[in-house]
């Protein structure tokens, strides 16, 4: 195969629809601006209503401190080696 096939953009819908793990995007104010159907099912919310909310909504109060230090780092850009 040579890394160069062309799929329908629903394709990738589908697959990432229909993954077992939960995905997340967020922005990079912290606002998660996709959830698949499975991460709506971890966090027992429907995946649109997680749309626009912060990341740290899905994250243990007692978790924020350290979740907001790592937050820093992997939000920065870098490049991929």
């Amino acid at each position: 195969m040579s890394g160069k096939l062309k799929l329908p953009e629903y394709f990738f819908q589908l697959l990432v629809e229909a993954s077992a793990d939960a995905l997340l995007v967020m922005d990079a104010k912290g606002s998660i601006v996709f959830a698949n159907a499975q991460a709506g099912h971890i966090f027992g919310y429907r995946p649109d209503d997680l749309l626009n909310k912060p990341m740290k909504l899905l994250i243990p109060d007692d978790l924020h401190k350290r979740h907001a230090s790592n937050g820093k780092r992997s939000a920065s850009p870098r490049a991929r080696r």
